[in-house]
């Protein structure tokens, strides 16, 4: 860990060791960059309680491929909830869920365009 500190804030072993230990205090700066370095939320790492709901995404490319890629991905989660022994999903929607575009192309297409 001390080096992995160490290589992502650019400072020696030894001081990564003293902001491990806590005898130097991380800057806003270092935080941002341990942050990004190991995707964690700052909430997360300082142990806030804020009530909130955190996610992450990506944002559409408009490149050639997005809507492969963002399928992959749908199918990449979906795979990742059946590995699970018990699995259960649940959709917050005030539409159709999504998965029954699927029995209508037409609806499908419209939506996903959108």
């Amino acid at each position: 860990m001390v080096d992995e500190v160490a290589e992502t804030l650019n400072v020696s072993v030894d001081s990564a060791y003293r902001r491990i230990r806590g005898e130097k205090l991380l800057d806003f700066d270092e935080l941002k960059l341990l942050c990004q370095r190991f995707n964690l939320s700052l909430d997360k790492f300082l142990s806030l309680n804020t009530d909130s709901i955190m996610f992450q995404g990506r944002l559409n490319t408009y490149h050639e491929d997005a809507f492969k890629n963002w399928m992959d991905d749908v199918l990449a989660q979906l795979n990742l909830v059946n590995s699970f022994s018990h699995r259960h999903v649940y959709f917050l929607v005030k539409d159709m869920p999504p998965f029954h575009h699927y029995y209508h192309p037409v609806l499908a297409g419209f939506k996903f365009f959108f």
